[in-house]
């Protein structure tokens, strides 16, 4: 089979996280069967290198066609992204590639590193998706507009131009929309993500002054607000 004339485009993050779980389960059938440790390795050098192609392509950064795990967080460096402290040596995996494939070409390959080399397939995986997910759940809050809040069975007090406010006994909950004002007049679209930005930095600000003036924050944290409060998580967080 000849090769393509042209390099391929790179298909979605999810579909090389695929492969790379078929990599990983092709090499757990190995484990306890006829079948050599290089062999095993070798799927577990591809789970992981899919994993962290899957990243890249994810944060649409050109990566190299190359087997170098190396090479891929030389990538990453370049890009500021960070790898997590226990695959900072995963970069060993890469003999297993090619080298180990033919007789002759290696030594003997211990029951630890064969450990080593699926346990470093695992720990890829759930980075890459674990980054993914958390990713791609925030792009999809800065995409939605908030224009109103009605949080049903708290006490509703008023609407600011931005802010909507309930409330709480003794407390009061502001909450920051992403209305959009000119003057006195809330234009009909706001803007994904106004809300969360303001209120980030007033928060800075209220860190930055809190040994100069007192200030009225009680609670940033969703998990620290009133119990009643906490259904409404997606609503409130960042707000």
């Amino acid at each position: 089979m000849n090769p393509p004339p042209k390099r391929r485009i790179p298909v979605s993050p999810e579909e090389w996280l695929i492969h790379s779980k078929s990599d990983l389960k092709l090499a757990r059938l190995g484990l306890n069967q006829d079948v050599l440790p290089e062999q095993i390795c070798f799927h577990a050098q591809q789970s992981v290198e899919k994993a962290l192609k899957a990243v890249l392509l994810f944060y649409k950064i050109d990566f190299p066609f190359t087997h170098d795990i190396e090479e891929l967080l030389d990538t990453f460096e370049a890009a500021g992204i960070s790898i997590p402290s226990d695959l900072s040596d995963v970069g060993v995996l890469t003999p297993y590639a090619v080298e180990t494939r033919y007789p002759g070409y290696w030594g003997e390959i211990s029951e630890s590193e064969v450990s080593e080399a699926i346990s470093f397939a695992e720990k890829s995986i759930k980075w890459a998706e674990t980054l993914i997910k958390k990713i791609s759940k925030e792009k999809e809050k800065m995409n939605d507009v908030l224009m109103e809040t009605n949080l049903k069975g708290i006490k509703f007090l008023r609407s600011g131009k931005v802010r909507d406010i309930y409330e709480l006994n003794d407390y009061l909950l502001i909450i920051a929309t992403d209305r959009v004002s000119a003057f006195d007049v809330v234009l009909p679209n706001g803007i994904p993500g106004k809300g969360r930005f303001l209120t980030q930095i007033s928060l800075y600000w209220f860190k930055q002054m809190k040994g100069i003036i007192e200030n009225h924050l009680f609670a940033t944290d969703v998990k620290d607000y009133p119990e009643m409060l906490h259904k409404y998580k997606d609503i409130l967080e960042g707000r």
